[in-house]
C-alpha cells in the first residue's frame, strides 16, 4: 500500500462496511465541518484527502492533535516545513526562472484590492489571467471573434455538434 504521498485504492477492511456504517463516519464529517463552520470545499482539499488517508493508514486508536499541539509544536513544524518547501521553490526559480502575476480590482466602495499570485494553487485561475491579457492583444482580438463565431454556430445546431463529438475523440465540446 502506498503512503501519504499518494492517494490509494481502499482497502479491504472497507470494502466490508455496510453502507449505514459508512454513513455513520460521513455523518460525522459533515457534523464535524458544520459545526466548526469550515467551507465544505475544504473537502476537496488534496491535504484534507492525505490527512484523511494517512489517519486511516494509522488503524484505530489514532488520537488527533490537541489545540495545544495544533497551535505550538505543530505549527513550528509546519512553518519548518513550508520555509523548507520555499527554499527548494526558490532553487528551481534559479534554474528554471519564475513569474509574478497579479490581479488587482476594486471593491463596491472604489477601494483598489491587489491580489498577487505567485505560488497560487489555483493554475485555472492564472492561467484565465493570462488568456484573458493575451485575448485583449489587438493582433488576437479578430482570430479570437471568429473563433467565437464558429464555436455559436456548432453548439446551436446539434447535428454538427453530434457529427464534431463522434470524430473527435479527445475534445472537450
Amino acid at each position: 500500500m502506498e503512503g501519504v504521498k499518494g492517494l490509494t485504492s481502499p482497502p479491504i477492511q472497507s470494502s466490508t462496511k455496510t453502507k449505514e456504517q459508512h454513513h455513520y463516519v460521513d455523518m460525522q464529517w459533515a457534523l464535524f465541518f458544520y459545526e466548526c463552520g469550515i467551507p465544505f470545499n475544504a473537502a476537496a482539499s488534496r491535504q484534507f484527502q492525505v490527512a484523511v488517508e494517512a489517519t486511516a493508514q494509522f488503524g484505530s486508536g489514532y488520537k488527533p492533535p490537541s489545540p495545544y499541539q495544533f497551535g505550538e509544536p505543530l505549527l513550528k513544524d509546519a512553518v519548518k516545513l513550508t520555509s523548507t518547501m520555499r527554499e527548494d521553490h526558490e532553487r528551481a526559480w534559479k534554474h528554471f526562472g519564475c513569474t509574478l502575476m497579479s490581479d488587482g480590482w476594486t471593491d463596491r466602495r472604489g477601494r483598489h484590492c491587489l491580489d498577487c499570485l505567485d505560488w497560487s494553487p489555483c493554475a485555472a485561475h492564472c492561467l484565465d489571467l493570462m488568456l484573458e491579457d493575451i485575448g485583449g492583444l489587438k493582433e488576437f482580438k479578430k482570430p479570437i471573434s471568429r473563433a467565437r463565431r464558429v464555436t455559436t454556430f456548432i453548439y446551436r445546431h446539434g447535428r454538427i455538434l453530434s457529427a464534431m463529438r463522434e470524430r473527435q475523440v479527445g475534445l472537450i465540446l
